[in-house]
């Protein structure tokens, strides 16, 4: 049909889509609900040199960028 890609999936064409080098990235799956455990989870990949990917709640999403942004800003 004319909806369909060779990516099979969302995530895959999320990547592919991205910008980004998508030779090799890592999936997490969903986060987990606790602020600790979700810091992390973060800074463990954010030392990582390729992409990674999550998925969230919308509830939740907006709280999850603010961590990433306060944990990825203070590593500089």
């Amino acid at each position: 049909s004319s909806h369909d890609t060779t990516f099979a999936n969302s995530i895959s064409l999320t990547v592919a889509l991205s910008g980004f080098d998508h030779k090799e990235f890592v999936f997490l799956g969903f986060l987990p609900r606790d602020e600790e455990s979700i810091d992390q989870k973060l800074n463990k990949y954010l030392k990582e040199p390729m992409p990674f990917i999550f998925m969230d709640t919308p509830y939740r999403l907006e709280k999850t960028i603010q961590g990433y942004f306060k944990i990825s800003t203070s590593r500089n």
